[in-house]
């Protein structure tokens, strides 16, 4: 099965309690490079896993597709991107501190700690482990003693929910006729935005006169098989889903299928979509 670390921080967030990781603390002078605070912070992606067995360390091959990645920053805030086998991936805020003289990585340290046994810590690589993982094909919960490896990668470098971080304003809106993309102007905002933070929550705004409408907040997921992002309010659990594309890293098409005609008061149906602009 493939295991993954980090939703365990999401299950810990919702409750669980945290205990301190177990690992192998041989030859950690050589492994980790001093200071830790000094040397942590960048962004990292997993490359392998592992699990214990019979006294000995067995990789675990992750499901295709699936990862995790995290933006160590170094005023203690993090970003992590969990990708689960589906292809859904979810961003959240994290906070992170370290401790050199018994080489722990503590994470949500100022809320909720939860302990991780740094193993590793050079100028590439990053390794630690957790007496427990999560299955990310499954989602169950694995108990045991698991260890993770990541790599150093280019903070530009950005996955489809990444990417997604940030307000877009409303521009334009097209309705396609006879297979070309055609603009409209009828229910078009004055002015209005989305916004998606890497807390993994999703809020909108128009304003059309004087009238103004919010939604949100939500939280959201992205998949960029389908290009597919999913809303679910806080407070419900109706899920609804947008097809989105990006040309590039501020323009947004977001499509869908109803639109609201005020000339006459009636929902259309049709093929349409919105064009936004990255603040």
């Amino acid at each position: 099965m493939g295991k993954n670390f980090l939703t365990i921080v999401y299950i810990v967030m919702m409750g669980m309690v945290a205990f301190t990781a177990c690992g192998n603390k041989e030859n950690k002078e050589e492994a980790i490079g001093k200071s830790m605070t000094e040397n942590l912070p960048g962004k990292w992606t997993i490359t392998k896993s592992y699990e214990k067995k019979d006294g000995e360390w067995k990789e675990v091959i992750e499901p295709e597709g699936s990862g995790t990645t995290y933006l160590f920053r170094t005023d203690g805030s993090m970003m992590s991107a969990v990708t689960y086998a589906n292809h859904d991936t979810y961003l959240r805020s994290r906070t992170w501190a370290v401790e050199d003289h018994d080489s722990t990585l503590k994470i949500n340290y100022k809320t909720y700690p939860v302990e991780y046994t740094l193993m590793r810590l050079t100028a590439d690589e990053l390794e630690f482990g957790y007496d427990k993982a999560t299955d990310m094909t499954t989602g169950a919960t694995q108990e045991g003693e698991f260890k993770w490896l990541f790599r150093r990668i280019d903070e530009g470098q950005k996955n489809f929910a990444e990417r997604l971080v940030g307000r877009w304003h409303f521009s334009k809106s097209y309705e396609k006729k006879n297979g070309e993309w055609k603009e409209i102007t009828y229910g078009i905002p004055d002015e209005g935005w989305h916004e998606y933070t890497e807390q993994g929550t999703f809020s909108t705004y128009s304003r059309q006169g004087d009238n103004e409408h919010t939604t949100g907040p939500m939280q959201w997921k992205a998949n960029a098989v389908t290009d597919t992002v999913s809303y679910k309010p806080l407070d419900s659990d109706k899920v609804s889903r947008v097809r989105i594309t990006l040309e590039d890293d501020r323009t947004m098409y977001v499509f869908y299928s109803v639109n609201f005609d005020p000339a006459t008061g009636e929902m259309r149906e049709g093929e349409y979509r919105d064009l936004l602009l990255k603040e």
